[in-house]
């Protein structure tokens, strides 16, 4: 096994759990005979199969100046597939654990979000998924210490069944949303009934978590 596969390794076996959490079952260097016939010839480092989207899982590392070609032929191949989605995995330095929040911090942050929907929606939209994951550290911590992508968070608290299907729905709505706007995509404008939709649900999830302290 060379230093790449052993990189590839590693960051699978530290992902696994979590991905494993969420109901999926990790299929490394899968086979050709596998793989949908859109993505043969592709070679994707893992895929997540047992729920639907499913995943192809692709792991960046530093010194591969062939991977931005390669991702940018993954994305085009699954653009009109809505069963598979693309996940990309940087390897390199563990980030630091993330520390918890408390639940009365968590509470002042929504109110504070809940009043600057009005005026603010792609703001007041951003800062709900920062309260969004410091809540799932707080229901999940298992899975949850280190920095999460915003889909991942949602798949966790489905999975977990803290959410329901048409919450995660919404969620995953919202996911695609916060992408674009933090990588410039400006004409992003989600309305105020959207933006209030997802804090409603945020609300919930703290309400659950109070109920959870006090049980």
């Amino acid at each position: 096994m060379n230093v790449s596969q052993q990189t590839e390794t590693a960051v699978l076996d530290l992902h696994e759990p979590a991905w494993t959490a969420q109901g999926y079952r990790l299929v490394r260097r899968p086979a050709p005979e596998n793989l949908p016939a859109f993505l043969k010839g592709l070679k994707p480092d893992a895929i997540l199969l047992g729920r639907n989207p499913k995943v192809i899982v692709e792991i960046v590392s530093k010194g591969n100046p062939e991977i931005a070609h390669k991702i940018d032929r993954l994305k085009s191949a699954i653009s009109h597939d809505n069963d598979w989605t693309l996940e990309v995995v940087y390897a390199g330095n563990e980030p630091d654990l993330l520390p918890a929040v408390e639940t009365e911090r968590l509470d002042e942050f929504l109110s504070n979000v809940r009043s600057s929907i009005s005026t603010d929606q792609r703001g007041s939209l951003l800062l709900l998924w920062a309260v969004l994951e410091a809540l799932a550290r707080r229901l999940d911590p298992q899975h949850t210490q280190r920095p999460q992508t915003p889909g991942r968070v949602v798949e966790l608290l489905a999975g977990a069944g803290l959410v329901r299907p048409s919450q995660a729905e919404k969620l995953r709505e919202a996911v695609d949303w916060r992408n674009r706007l933090v990588h410039g995509d400006l004409n992003i404008s989600p309305t105020v009934e959207q933006v209030t939709g997802i804090a409603e649900i945020v609300g919930k999830l703290i309400e659950h978590l109070k109920s959870r302290e006090m049980s």
